[in-house]
């Protein structure tokens, strides 16, 4: 109901779906929250969303890898317990 009375013009409405998503690691449903909020929200405020749901990926993306079983030598090159976004999609 919310999405749908006010999804023109709120970008932290749609920030904050996308960050449920995220936080769940559902990030093709994050992904879809994405897509369907450049086609609803007011083209002035795309830019605003997209550099803030960037900013989101960055901080939701992370997560802490201690207690990951790997078999095996990995080097991810990252500082300790930080995974980046591209690992995760």
């Amino acid at each position: 109901m919310q999405v749908s009375e006010h999804g023109h013009d709120s970008v932290g409405l749609w920030l904050h779906y996308a960050r449920c998503h995220l936080r769940q690691g559902a990030f093709a449903k994050a992904s879809a929250v994405h897509d369907r909020a450049l086609r609803v929200l007011k083209e002035q405020l795309h830019s605003d969303f997209v550099t803030r749901y960037q900013e989101a990926l960055r901080g939701d993306a992370a997560y802490e890898k201690s207690d990951v079983a790997i078999s095996g030598a990995l080097d991810l090159g990252l500082d300790a317990g930080v995974a980046r976004q591209s690992e995760l999609l």
